[in-house]
């Protein structure tokens, strides 16, 4: 299903198709806007997930921006839902389980990053990028042993992330977040902040879209390129980017990212092709 989802998508964006999120200031409020890209993220930044966050914060200090009052995050050309029904059924922190949404980052997923100290004594471990929206509870302990029955656990609805075993392996593991648009909030005011950028304000949601929002300023934006989607999407076979993918069609074909307006816009793709059944 990958590769029809790809297929549509380079056949109903086109090969120039852009991802963009939009970056700038209304009413004394720091606003972005989500534009769908599930780019967002150290694929392409030599693993940090947050350079990108960072050339935004050097753009608005450009700009004189230090203060700000709110961090309004928009979503509007997506629906409300944020997992694939069909994977309700499977651990919520597992990374191809990921939540996805028109502001994502890192794959909606952070880093775990485990090493051993010494035998018996707690591992190492931390996040990246590093963020206060998850707690970390580390029960596991260093073992002599590669590893021996070392695991972890995020319950649904919760951000506490527990590790449990022993395990004498040094090794990075990918847990999916709960919810992706405060995750994405949380590690931008994270980053802006210390780099001198303060928002005073709180974290808020928002459905406006870009183009109903009169007198916003854009200060920088940030675009990534369809084809390079599409390989990561196939070759990685990367559950979220097909998310993405599709809900990205069903807004620009159908108005808004819903499942039934991607599925729509994929079924239409197919029946022009002379695929049918």
């Amino acid at each position: 299903t990958k590769l029809l989802t790809t297929a549509a998508a380079l056949d109903r964006l086109g090969p120039g198709f852009k991802f963009r999120t939009s970056v700038g200031l209304l009413g004394g409020d720091l606003h972005v806007f989500g534009g769908g890209d599930p780019n967002l993220s150290g694929r392409f930044q030599d693993d940090d997930p947050t350079a990108i966050f960072r050339q935004w914060g050097a753009k608005l200090k450009e700009a004189g921006v230090t203060k700000v009052g709110a961090l309004v995050l928009h979503t509007g050309i997506f629906d409300e839902v944020r997992l694939q029904p069909g994977w309700k059924e499977y651990d919520p922190w597992v990374w191809w389980n990921a939540p996805f949404g028109p502001l994502s980052l890192n794959d909606n997923c952070v880093d775990l990053k485990v090493e051993p100290g010494q035998e018996g004594q707690p591992v190492r471990a931390r996040f990246v990028p590093d963020t206060a929206h998850l707690t970390l509870v580390n029960q596991a302990r260093s073992s002599g042993k590669p590893q021996k029955a070392f695991g972890f656990t995020r319950q649904a609805g919760s951000s506490t992330v527990t590790l449990r075993g022993e395990t004498g392996a040094r090794a990075t593991y990918w847990v999916a977040v709960e919810n992706p648009t405060l995750y994405f909030g949380s590690v931008l005011k994270e980053t802006l902040q210390r780099q001198g950028i303060e928002i005073a304000g709180a974290i808020e949601e928002s459905a406006q879209l870009l183009e109903e929002a009169r007198g916003y300023r854009e200060i920088t934006a940030w675009e990534s390129e369809l084809p390079q989607t599409l390989a990561v999407c196939n070759q990685v076979s990367q559950n979220f980017y097909a998310e993405m993918l599709l809900r990205t069609l069903g807004w620009k074909r159908k108005g808004r990212g819903t499942t039934e307006n991607g599925v729509a816009a994929v079924e239409e793709f197919l029946k022009e092709a002379g695929i049918e059944g």
